[in-house]
């Protein structure tokens, strides 16, 4: 989306005054995968080609009353199909604000 972009590329434009003032602080920063230059153009270019996604994926079969569109119940079983569990965050209810591999545990 063009707002997802924008925000992408302003934070990008931030990294690299970060890493020209750590530069000039005498820090030897080497081996990094930059935009061409700092223009819009070659900063949007380089999203398109590096960017990805890191979901933490959540809540596509949440655990509900099947009257609630809950996906299993608390045993994890699945609503009207004998003997499958799904045992993963796609469980969870609700999302969390936090990494969810803690209350997958």
């Amino acid at each position: 989306m063009p707002e997802d972009v924008q925000v992408l590329r302003e934070g990008i434009k931030l990294a690299l005054r970060l890493v020209e003032r750590i530069k000039a602080q005498g820090y030897p920063i080497t081996d990094l995968y930059l935009p061409f230059s700092d223009t819009d153009e070659d900063i949007d270019a380089y999203i398109r080609k590096q960017g990805r996604t890191t979901f933490l994926y959540a809540c596509t079969c949440r655990m509900a009353p099947l009257e609630e569109d809950g996906v299993v119940d608390d045993e994890l079983m699945v609503w009207g199909v004998d003997g499958l569990r799904v045992a993963d965050t796609s469980v969870f209810p609700g999302t969390i604000a936090g990494y969810t591999m803690g209350p997958l545990v």
